[in-house]
């Protein structure tokens, strides 16, 4: 089988002056997807690089420049079998890459368009988890917010323009800059709630859904919330509390395969989810390393619709950055108040 992994930043789909960290992210996850799946029996790999790129990956490599770059990836796939798309959700663009591919009937790896539509609206996911009964912040009236509160774009990824307004005299200036860093979207304000930012990731077929390692985010303190890596695994209690949370949230999105991440607050009284990103997160460069089995073998066979036994993990803690460098370090304990583990969650169909 031939397939195409896609990371929209290599490729050159965000033009050569994308940011440094969204290179330097983005090659660290693609190199990594190319390493496993070239693991993988029977498949020939296909990647799409742009011409700066440090050296080639997969089987077949193309190189490519930002102004032929649609057209270069609209022609593997229509070489290739399968696809796996990796991009941001704003500007539309993982939506688009993603409609592409089933407009060329491959199969697709990762989300479904629809999938992807709901996940990347931050209000509509919001919505929907509320009407699910999961627990989410609060969306507030931007005139009438109380504070503290979090503003971010309503269909951003990652942490652009996101900023914590801590009382009602910030908000003007924060918004102001947030309009000026991302001018195309609205602006969203949510609750501000406290806790541990963690998340938690699964692998998603159409008959299987498996979870995987829950992890600490570790993220600026400059108000901005941006990502600086992570560590696995979440100890306990708190990883029963966010596998039960991430279950409840994922299960209630239609459209999601492939690998999707949940990001948490997991608070004294309360676990929250923030958000969810229906897409291949930095959290893998983690995963792979403790992962006994080769993840993507595993992704592989639920897409297709397999059955597969859950990932058995190394005995280890390992600290990641979005540079893909990881390093392992002793599993440190995080307090959080103890509650009853769930025993029965093994994995969900």
């Amino acid at each position: 089988m031939k397939l195409f992994l896609y990371e929209s930043v290599s490729a050159g789909g965000l033009g050569e002056q994308a940011a440094l960290s969204l290179r330097t992210e983005g090659w660290a996850m693609l190199t990594a997807l190319v390493e496993d799946f070239l693991r993988v029996k029977n498949l020939e790999i296909h990647t799409l690089l742009s011409e700066s790129a440090p050296r080639s990956l997969g089987h077949v490599c193309r190189r490519t420049s930002p102004r032929q770059e649609l057209q270069a990836f609209l022609d593997i796939v229509a070489k290739c079998d399968a696809v796996l798309v990796v991009a941001p959700e704003c500007g539309g663009l993982l939506e688009q890459r993603s409609r592409q591919v089933v407009a060329a009937n491959k199969m697709l790896l990762s989300s479904s368009p629809e999938g992807i539509a709901l996940a990347a609206d931050k209000t509509a996911t919001a919505h929907l988890w509320n009407a699910n009964g999961v627990p989410t912040p609060d969306l507030l009236e931007l005139d009438s917010a109380t504070f503290p509160a979090v503003s971010k774009p309503r269909h951003g990824a990652g942490s652009q323009a996101v900023f914590r307004i801590s009382a009602a005299d910030e908000k003007e200036r924060c918004l102001a800059q947030a309009r000026r860093e991302m001018p195309t979207d609205d602006i969203v304000l949510q609750e501000y709630v406290h806790g541990l930012a963690a998340s938690i990731a699964f692998l998603v077929g159409p008959k299987q859904t498996l979870p995987l390692l829950a992890g600490r985010q570790i993220l600026s303190d400059d108000g901005r919330f941006r990502y600086e890596g992570g560590v696995l695994p979440l100890p306990e209690p708190s990883a029963s509390g966010a596998l039960r949370l991430g279950k409840h949230a994922i299960a209630s999105v239609p459209g999601l395969r492939g690998f999707v991440g949940i990001d948490l607050v997991l608070g004294e009284d309360a676990d929250w989810a923030i958000e969810i990103n229906p897409r291949l997160t930095t959290s893998y460069l983690g995963l792979r390393q403790l992962a006994r089995p080769n993840l993507a073998e595993i992704w592989l066979s639920l897409v297709r619709g397999r059955l597969v036994d859950p990932p058995k993990w190394r005995e280890a803690s390992v600290q990641f950055g979005p540079d893909g460098v990881c390093r392992r370090r002793a599993i440190q304990r995080i307090p959080r108040p103890a509650t009853p583990p769930d025993e029965s969650v093994r994995f969900i169909q």
